[in-house]
């Protein structure tokens, strides 16, 4: 039995009892938190809230008087604590924010990106209620340096997904089984 990382639905469940013992102010967004957390399990989640109330403290002794968890809190805490469902994945890349404003041109090509990743995730139950099947993948080709990476970077920063940067010659191994263990580590939230 495979236990993997938890829902969007799971996530919120999970930072809602996490914080109902913390006194978090009632401007927190969980379910925007819960986006945001892709990929995180309970502990990371446990780290996450651990961290904002520290960071809430900290503030509080140097005499803001705020003695509750803010959304700013969240966030400075998501600069320290990462899902450890991604650690030491292959292909794992630090990614720097890239914003759809940040790439001129291509007006058409991020419409579809848009349309074909960031709404079914963001809409899945337009997605049921029209009868569509969300998109199993996307293929982007072309000749280097027409922004396929950059588009793909973008992507996952609107969506708020890992970014996984895998060529063939990481995957390609001339042993048994070798191959199929590099690709189910770069799927961690699959069965393959």
């Amino acid at each position: 039995m495979v236990i993997g990382a938890p829902t969007l639905l799971q996530r919120k469940a999970i930072l809602s009892v996490l914080c109902e013992r913390m006194p978090v102010s009632p401007t927190v967004n969980m379910a925007e938190l819960a986006q945001i957390t892709t990929g995180y399990v309970g502990a990371d989640l446990s780290a996450l809230c651990r961290e904002a109330a520290m960071h809430a403290l900290r503030e509080n002794v140097k005499g803001s008087g705020q003695q509750v968890v803010d959304m700013k809190h969240f966030q400075e805490a998501l600069k320290l604590v990462g899902p450890s469902c991604l650690r030491g994945s292959l292909g794992r890349t630090e990614l720097s924010p890239v914003l759809w404003e940040h790439i001129g041109g291509l007006e058409e090509v991020k419409t579809k990106l848009i349309q074909s990743i960031e709404w079914p995730m963001r809409y899945p139950e337009a997605f049921v209620r029209l009868g569509l099947r969300q998109p199993r993948g996307v293929l982007l080709y072309g000749p280097p340096g027409c922004a396929k990476t950059t588009l793909v970077k973008a992507a996952a920063t609107s969506s708020h997904c890992a970014f996984l940067s895998v060529s063939g010659a990481d995957l390609c191994s001339p042993y048994v089984g070798d191959s199929e263990k590099a690709l189910a580590q770069v799927c961690p939230f699959n069965n393959l």
